[in-house]
């Protein structure tokens, strides 16, 4: 999941759609216990979606851990993160293992794993996650029609939080953008916008951009951009894999 600080997986932060208050009544759910066994055989009910294994290998590789930093890691990791630690390697297949049994674990605790079909937009929601051209998975959960929402969230932290130095190292540091994707991703956007008869330059900064959406200072007053922006921004993000001109590049 594609979280943003130390949570596992490719994650969005979770959204509980239909669920009721802390005081609604429902009778909280026993923890899941799916996440040991499905470490092993790691499939979900709902996600529509077969996981890669060693065919993931082959797409997305592996990331070696530097020597140095092996021994922290180890020392950091959980107990279910440990054995794919020790040899210093985390392969793709390890990665999506990990995310697979979370998603059945959330299942378990009543949840539904979900995700947008666009990096870009928040509307048509699917079932299970998406798989970005970084090889990193993305969705969110949504709780079952009247299930408390403290309910939902301690189901999702117990599930989603058993395998945070994998999560580091796979979305913070193997499938972070290069400075180089970075510019190519503004450059088409600007491209885009220079085709559809906007002035933006040919290699622009991040404030290059801000000034053409929210002129004439670029200083961002509202979260929305303009219309013809979006039509240039949102297929560049989706291209790219790069979730914003705005946050983090």
């Amino acid at each position: 999941m594609k979280t943003f600080g130390f949570l596992l997986l490719a994650l969005t932060l979770p959204l509980f759609a239909a669920c009721g208050g802390e005081d609604s009544g429902t009778e909280p759910r026993s923890s899941p216990t799916a996440l040991p066994s499905l470490l092993e055989t790691p499939t979900a009910s709902v996600t529509v979606r077969e996981p890669l294994g060693a065919a993931g290998d082959d797409l997305y590789g592996s990331f070696v851990i530097p020597p140095g930093q092996l021994a922290t890691a180890m020392e950091a990791a959980t107990k279910v993160e440990r054995p794919i630690l020790e040899d210093g390697v985390i392969s793709f297949s390890e990665y999506e293992r990990l995310t697979f049994a979370a998603l059945a674990c959330l299942e378990e605790g009543g949840l539904a794993p979900m995700h947008y079909p666009s990096i870009s937009r928040t509307d048509g929601a699917q079932p299970g996650p998406l798989l970005t051209s970084r090889g990193e998975y993305i969705f969110f959960a949504q709780a079952t029609p009247g299930q408390a929402y403290a309910d939902g969230r301690r189901v999702w932290d117990e599930c989603t939080k058993v395998a945070p130095t994998v999560e580091f190292y796979w979305t913070a540091i193997k499938t972070e953008p290069t400075e180089a994707e970075r510019q190519a991703h503004r450059d088409s956007i600007a491209a885009c916008l220079r085709n559809s008869g906007h002035d933006a330059p040919e290699h622009p900064s991040k404030h290059d951009l801000a000034m053409v959406a929210f002129p004439p200072d670029g200083v961002i007053a509202e979260l929305n951009e303009p219309d013809w922006f979006q039509a240039c921004h949102y297929p560049a993000n989706d291209e790219f894999a790069i979730y914003s001109v705005w946050h983090g590049n």
